[in-house]
């Protein structure tokens, strides 16, 4: 739950026990904590929060700025307010990408993969829940990025409403 050292005690089911020394390291990311809104315009449902960020070493540590060459992980968890929890409802993550292609929108689909995006409505669905989980956490992407600026948004959708991030986590490729 938080950085720390404790020694752990296990014992098997015939009574022996070994003690594991165990050590949690704090982990920042830089835009760990996104405010949201919802599109119905009513308050955050209570509960709710958006994380993420990007690392090249595991998640040792996190920045927004990268090399192309650079084997990039970015990571997100979306925590879904408590009176939404247990409803029918939708992980989304949208991306939109600024590179020297061209300015390109899409949403990671159920395969895991980016799909093309036209705006017409909510950018489908990464995980279709039947009854919605307290959290998630979601490999948004992993390996290399051409140059330029990505920015991903994350929501939950629930019961007809859309609980999103307020600000895009921006990320930035040079070459």
């Amino acid at each position: 739950m938080a950085a720390g050292s404790a020694n752990v005690t296990v014992t098997d089911e015939l009574g022996a026990t070994d003690v594991v020394a165990v050590t949690v390291t704090a982990v920042t990311q830089p835009d760990s904590e996104k405010g949201g809104t919802t599109l119905s315009g009513d308050p955050l449902p209570a509960g709710t929060s958006f994380t993420a960020g990007a690392t090249t070493d595991g998640g040792v540590t996190f920045a927004n700025e990268f090399t192309a060459t650079d084997d990039v992980t970015i990571v997100a968890t979306v925590n879904v307010g408590t009176d939404d929890v247990g409803e029918a409802g939708g992980i989304h993550v949208a991306l939109k990408s600024d590179t020297d292609a061209g300015t390109e929108f899409s949403f990671l689909n159920e395969d895991g993969n980016f799909e093309t995006w036209d705006l017409s409505d909510l950018p489908g669905v990464h995980i279709d829940a039947t009854a919605l989980a307290a959290s998630y956490t979601v490999t948004v992407y992993s390996g290399n990025l051409a140059a330029g600026t990505y920015r991903i948004a994350l929501a939950y959708s629930s019961g007809g409403d859309v609980v999103y991030t307020g600000k895009a986590i921006t990320l930035t490729i040079t070459e």
